[in-house]
């Protein structure tokens, strides 16, 4: 598989979703930050090396042309332009996704983790490539939170009581971002009462 064909088949997704106007809203579960990072960087990437193919292809087409012509003759010609229209579709297509991405009226990337210090740690990294990518960023979501622990429990208060000064870390460190906190419910999310049940908490 070539290196990135995920990540574009991934963006090509969200643009025909975009293009379609279907849904009222659409949420996509991203990979680990490092995945999502490379799927932020593609538009940009793929539309500066469209770029650049397209005006190495016009100052050599003529030469190449001509060239091709003397040994195949019309046979040349076959199919190129398609190609090229190709090449040109994914980079409208991918031009789209980057302003849909980018369009804090259209775009809510909500960012996701656990109480503990190296995710925070992660999220400051993830946080300042969105914010350099231009992709509006303006809540937290603090995963599987202790809210009520038994008393005779030493173990269960302690985590209980660092979970909280680590919510107080990122929130001094996010001070102009919404900290929204979910419960540990125990069990993986996987049917829709569990669901239904993180859609009330966050309102």
């Amino acid at each position: 598989m070539v290196p990135g064909s995920d990540e574009l088949a991934a963006l090509q997704l969200v643009g025909e979703y975009a293009a379609e106007g279907e849904w009222d809203r659409v949420v996509i579960d991203t990979a680990p930050t490092g995945h999502t990072l490379r799927l932020l960087a593609l538009p940009d990437v793929l539309t500066e090396s469209l770029s650049t193919v397209s005006k190495v292809r016009h100052e050599v087409r003529s030469l190449v042309a001509s060239a091709r012509s003397l040994v195949f003759g019309p046979a040349a010609y076959l199919g190129r332009e398609e190609r090229v229209a190709e090449l040109e579709r994914l980079d409208a297509q991918l031009s789209t996704v980057s302003e849909v991405l980018r369009d804090p009226e259209r775009t809510d990337f909500r960012v996701v983790l656990v109480p503990e210090r190296l995710a925070i740690a992660e999220t400051e990294r993830l946080v300042a490539e969105l914010r350099r990518f231009r992709v509006p960023v303006d809540t937290l979501i603090v995963n599987r939170v202790l809210e009520t622990v038994d008393p005779r429990c030493e173990r269960c208060s302690r985590r209980k009581a660092l979970q909280e000064e680590r919510i107080a870390d990122l929130r001094q460190a996010f001070p102009n971002l919404g900290v929204r906190r979910l419960p540990d419910l125990g069990n993986e999310v996987a049917d829709r009462a569990a669901l239904a049940r993180l859609g009330a908490e966050l309102g």
